[in-house]
């Protein structure tokens, strides 16, 4: 029998939870709801997915439904978390958990309640050069001290890409992943933040957002890391942004660089293309990939009735430490967290 889901949110991730569910084998999409509900009837269509919701509650009361998925923007995520959540379903997050420190105990704090399966979807700790990372320092290269990571972004993202830029930024959009990855690296909880941000060119092309944020952790254990966010790169990059780090552990080092996770690239009427074979892949009609395999992973442990190893609590501490960098980037001055 399949584990059947529900669907908060059908813009462009939507579809990557669709693809995911389409591919496993136990699990089937059977409701969704958007707010544009034109576009939600759109997506249901083209996925074969057979009830429309009119609201997160009626998704989340849906007595097929077992578990649910909220793919709402960044700032939009506590009203479907709870719905799910006060119906006992189990509950797939996408990052950040929210983006205040209240909405995220809220969240944090019903799902405590109620007992649920719950996870955050930090899709880059399935990144192979990050599950690779986090495999050599524990099996030799011993406790990371320092990590330097850079995620970034090209400028269609802002301006092209996303059509509520204006209501979060880099650090939550790209930073809310490095950040994650650089606490689940560092094995340790963060104490301290210092950050900072400028702005200037997304203004000037209508974006209400920072151009670009660097930040200092300090954690418990003595590491630092040190983290930048930017949504001001070249548009004409092969893919859409570069993502790297330099990890120093106690016994060596370790760095991974992705500006176009491609293998090949082909040149014809169309330009100049580079083949991304480590997000989202199709095969034959079958579809791979790590941003595909956390969501499948959430499936994977509702069906064993297992604890996902990543939980709503790695969602608080994140929010916490990125509202801390808007914090000290504000007043210019350290936040202990």
């Amino acid at each position: 029998m399949k584990l059947k889901l529900g669907l908060i949110g059908t813009g462009g991730w939507g579809r990557t939870h669709a693809l995911a569910y389409r591919t496993h084998p136990s699990a089937e999409l059977v409701a969704v709801y958007d707010k544009d509900e034109a576009r939600g009837r759109a997506f249901a269509k083209e996925f074969g997915i057979p009830k429309v919701c009119r609201s997160a509650e009626e998704v989340a009361a849906d007595p097929e439904v077992r578990a649910v998925a909220v793919v709402t923007p960044d700032f939009a995520h506590k009203e479907g978390a709870l719905a799910v959540i006060n119906e006992g379903k189990a509950l797939l997050i996408e990052k950040p958990l929210a983006t205040t420190v209240a909405d995220a105990e809220e969240i944090c704090a019903a799902a405590r309640r109620k007992g649920i399966q719950a996870m955050v979807d930090f899709h880059n700790r399935f990144n192979p050069q990050y599950d690779n990372a986090k495999k050599r320092l524990e099996n030799g290269l011993g406790k990371a001290r320092f990590i330097s990571m850079r995620h970034s972004n090209s400028v269609d993202v802002p301006v092209s890409m996303l059509s509520w830029a204006n209501r979060t930024s880099a650090l939550w959009f790209l930073g809310s992943h490095s950040s994650d990855l650089v606490r689940w690296l560092m094995g340790s909880e963060v104490v301290e933040v210092y950050g900072t941000c400028n702005s200037g060119i997304l203004r000037s092309k209508g974006i209400d957002a920072p151009d670009a944020w660097a930040y200092i952790l300090k954690f418990a254990d003595g590491g630092i890391g040190t983290i930048e966010n930017t949504w001001i790169l070249p548009d004409n990059l092969p893919m859409h942004g570069d993502f790297r780090a330099e990890i120093i552990a106690e016994h060596g080092v370790y760095y991974t660089t992705l500006l176009a996770p491609e293998v090949s690239e082909s040149y014809g009427p169309d330009g100049h293309h580079r083949d991304d074979y480590l997000t989202q892949l199709d095969i034959r009609g079958v579809q791979f990939g790590f941003t595909l395999q956390s969501i499948q992973y959430f499936v994977d442990c509702v069906i064993r009735d297992e604890a996902p190893f990543i939980t709503l609590e790695d969602g608080l501490a994140n929010t916490r430490i990125l509202c801390a960098v808007q914090e000290s980037a504000a007043t210019g001055q350290p936040v202990k967290l």
